[in-house]
């Protein structure tokens, strides 16, 4: 099975990004770019690893900007971000290939897939955050309708929002019983078909 690669890609306006390549094997049977979740990093977790060797994919995890390696971009659009992924692909001689966009990465993946129809042969969104319908949010418990909410409301509040709401959890980070305490209350709040997965043994850990 061929190596990991780690490398840092520069792009179109001289900024770089960090990126793992992850081949499940010389001959792949799909190429997906992963798009995690906010806060997130390219390094993803281990049973996200595991689900594409065992399917034989090549997947490709970045830093977006401002994130972990990855040079920031003042200010940033969707648009610019297309580009990026567009020169970060033929860095790596990739034709053609899939995104997941999971969370906060959701519209990140959208807006590859809308602009480069050419490139993008399949697009999954896993639990993406998207304005939904309040008989939606009220699946929701607690603190996991407030960012919902404010999204709807305002996208530029709900930035101000992220931001206290990552300094929180790298916060949070530092301190193992922080963490899980968390973590139990993020859970306590997910619809029941969600905490039951939550539920399932390594999953939670995952997440943490």
């Amino acid at each position: 099975m061929p190596d990991s690669m780690e490398r840092l890609i520069k792009v179109r306006d001289g900024r770089y990004y960090a990126v793992i390549d992850r081949p499940a094997s010389d001959q792949p049977n799909e190429t997906f770019f992963l798009f995690q979740g906010t806060p997130g990093s390219r390094l993803t977790t281990e049973r996200l690893a595991k689900a594409g060797r065992d399917l034989n994919l090549r997947l490709i995890t970045l830093d977006r900007p401002g994130f972990g390696r990855s040079d920031p971009d003042y200010p940033r659009h969707f648009t610019r971000y297309v580009d990026d992924i567009a020169d970060i692909a033929d860095a790596l001689e990739i034709d053609r290939f899939s995104i997941a966009g999971v969370s906060g990465g959701g519209a990140h993946a959208m807006a590859c897939a809308a602009a480069l129809p050419e490139r993008v042969q399949r697009l999954e969104l896993l639990a993406s955050a998207v304005p939904m319908a309040d008989s939606r949010l009220r699946q929701h418990k607690g603190a996991n309708q407030l960012p919902l909410k404010i999204l709807n409301l305002s996208p530029h509040l709900f930035r101000l929002f992220n931001w206290l709401a990552t300094r929180a959890v790298a916060h949070a980070a530092r301190d193992t019983i922080k963490m899980d305490a968390l973590v139990a209350r993020m859970i306590a709040g997910l619809p029941e078909a969600d905490r039951e997965k939550m539920a399932e043994e390594g999953v939670a850990k995952d997440l943490a």
